[in-house]
């Protein structure tokens, strides 16, 4: 597992979509990397902009599926109940 903000946040917070540590991480490296603009002082630190736009792309290559997650958190709280393999493939 690469090192990525959103990805620690995704472990302790409960988004409503997939994307959300990882668009939360970003944005707020965006805004510090631009503060200096807004405030009038000088240039864009391009370091914390290139770490949002690596948030961004982790975010979009996670492949820890929403499915999943409910299906763990389900199974974790004990109201899942599996049926066998050869109950599902018959109708």
């Amino acid at each position: 597992m690469l090192f990525s903000l959103g990805w620690m946040l995704s472990k302790t917070w409960r988004a409503p979509f997939q994307m959300a540590p990882w668009l939360a991480s970003a944005f707020v490296l965006s805004v510090l990397g631009c503060w200096d603009l807004f405030r009038g002082f000088g240039r864009a630190d391009f370091i914390l902009l290139g770490l949002a736009g690596y948030e961004l792309v982790i975010g979009l290559t996670e492949n820890d599926s929403i499915e999943s997650r409910v299906t763990a958190a389900v199974a974790a709280d004990g109201f899942l109940r599996r049926l066998p393999s050869d109950s599902r493939s018959r109708t």
